[in-house]
């Protein structure tokens, strides 16, 4: 079936709270607002794209330009920090030399795909380098339930976030993707192996230019993840030929 990219309008905004509902009010996770939805409108509605197949919504993404410095990421310690609470007004860089998505989500297979490859065909016509993301990891609070039986208790915070890192790290290898040089390096930690992918992150690695920036504590709540995100980078110059990493 074929899928169509094209730009959010007012009129779509009541199916993309139906998404928002499926996808994460139901399980318990922040959703959107049409209040969210009116603001990326204003502030940036060339890149408030979404999916519609056979004239049903079925996806939507919405980024952020931002100017990225891979060497300063002092920026995203908090979703709410790096976004504005998500609205973008303040954050939005119109100036910037990359996007930093916001939301993207699906209710249809090859959906969300089809909109990331419309976002990186719109990355090159405007020569926008970076694409940032910050993945949920809904594995990891499974995979400290194994940690903590081993242990035999509840992990404490610094403990946690050594296992979130080693986690991703893993994560990244099963992928066979790559880790930025500013990523932290992966702990030594006597720990049980991962032997499945993240399943969000895997899918946020699905090109080989995108990369690991590390692991964050609290950055929105997201009980399967125990609120730990990921942050990753698509490098579109390393689309080019004899790139280094």
């Amino acid at each position: 079936m074929s899928i169509t990219i094209r730009c959010v309008t007012l009129r779509d905004l009541d199916a993309l709270a139906d998404i928002d509902r499926k996808l994460w009010t139901r399980n318990g996770i922040d959703g959107f607002t049409r209040t969210h939805h009116r603001a990326w409108l204003e502030v940036n509605p060339e890149w408030f794209l979404l999916a519609e197949c056979r004239g049903s919504i079925v996806g939507y993404t919405y980024n952020q330009l931002v100017h990225f410095d891979p060497d300063d990421l002092s920026s995203y310690t908090s979703c709410d920090g790096a976004t504005d609470q998500s609205f973008t007004r303040r954050t939005h860089d119109p100036r910037g030399n990359g996007l930093y998505g916001i939301t993207i989500g699906s209710t249809m297979r090859g959906a969300g795909r089809a909109l990331n490859e419309a976002l990186y065909d719109k990355m090159r016509e405007v020569s926008l380098r970076y694409h940032l993301g910050a993945p949920r990891l809904p594995g990891f609070g499974s995979y400290m339930e194994r940690v903590e039986n081993e242990v035999g208790g509840r992990a404490t915070l610094d403990f946690e976030r050594e296992c979130a890192l080693f986690y991703a790290h893993r994560c990244v290898r099963l992928a066979g993707a790559r880790t930025w040089p500013v990523c932290p390096p992966e702990l030594r930690l006597d720990l049980p192996d991962v032997t499945q992918p993240d399943p969000v992150l895997n899918w946020h690695l699905w090109r080989p230019e995108v990369g690991l920036l590390g692991v964050r504590a609290s950055y929105f709540r997201d009980p399967p993840s125990r609120n730990y995100s990921a942050l990753t980078c698509h490098d579109r110059k390393l689309d080019q030929p004899d790139s280094g990493c």
